[in-house]
């Protein structure tokens, strides 16, 4: 498991939303990711209404739909991984579930 109580809500939504152009709006936090003009991934951000950190749970939910493992979340949020980097992710992982 990961450290998911360090992830700051407000930290983690910037992130998404700069490197993986998400638009986070509206009463529900979530947003789609397109690939290719096609809606791929719907990604949600839960538990923003209270503490300033993520929750085990709600972080757990954000890296499964944003389909990554728990060092692929830290390096989404500590900013080592690019946009670039995350869509040939979800190209290959998506290109594996064709089969």
């Amino acid at each position: 498991m990961g450290t998911s109580s360090s992830f700051k809500i407000k930290k983690m939504t910037s992130a998404l939303e700069e490197k993986l152009s998400l638009d986070f709006g509206g009463k529900e936090p979530r947003a789609y990711y397109y690939l290719g003009g096609k809606r791929v991934l719907r990604v949600r951000i839960t538990n923003v209404h209270g503490g300033d950190t993520l929750s085990p749970g709600a972080a757990t939910k954000l890296r499964n739909s944003l389909r990554l493992d728990w060092e692929g979340l830290k390096r989404l949020y500590n900013c080592p991984m690019s946009g670039k980097e995350y869509e040939n992710r979800i190209r290959g992982i998506l290109d594996s579930e064709k089969y």
